[in-house]
């Protein structure tokens, strides 16, 4: 008796797994994923060159979870060789508005974490978008090497990292996401 309860336990405790791997899929990025984004090419007007091949040092992903919800995420990690900035963009679609502002939230709550011993300086004075929103100068020894942004807007969560280049000027920051912020209106 013992032994078919520990197999229908065995069981349930299989069925859980799958559900829980389930809930989280790897998904071949989608037509107009790409736009969702803040990827590297997005840089060119402010002075950046990109060598031929440079795709290479590019990923683009998409998940899709359980309920629905979906991330696009975008790194571009160029060898140090290189002399080019470092990208990561996410953006997320969730069922809710608090959904999408508790991603952001945790976001925000796990960003020191990944620091390590650089640190951001908040400048929302100089940008902020949507329901709630962060933008930040990343700093090493006091000096500026890039940006941080988040924010959440209806069912949309939005983070963005850069490395290597930095925006220390709202209207410049504004100017070059106004294009990724009109592909993702359409999700909120």
């Amino acid at each position: 008796m013992s032994s078919r309860r520990f197999a229908n336990s065995d069981i349930v405790c299989l069925a859980a797994c799958a559900l829980v791997l389930a809930g989280c899929m790897s998904q071949d990025p989608e037509e107009g994923d790409r736009q969702l984004v803040l990827k590297v090419e997005d840089l060119l007007p402010y002075g950046v060159e990109l060598p031929r091949g440079y795709a290479t040092w590019e990923t683009l992903k998409r998940e899709k979870w359980i309920d629905a919800s979906y991330a696009v995420e975008y790194e571009f990690e160029p060898p140090d060789e290189a002399a080019l900035p470092y990208v990561y963009s996410l953006t997320e679609r969730h069922p809710s508005k608090a959904d999408a502002c508790s991603s952001y939230s945790a976001g925000n709550i796990g960003l020191p974490f990944g620091l390590g011993d650089n640190e951001l300086e908040v400048r929302d004075d100089l940008f902020s978008y949507g329901d709630e929103s962060r933008f930040g100068l990343l700093t090493a020894e006091g000096q500026p090497f890039g940006n941080y942004f988040a924010m959440c807007k209806g069912r949309v969560a939005v983070m963005i990292i850069i490395g290597g280049l930095y925006f220390d000027e709202g209207d410049l920051w504004a100017e070059l996401l106004q294009p990724m912020l009109g592909e993702i209106a359409v999700l909120e």
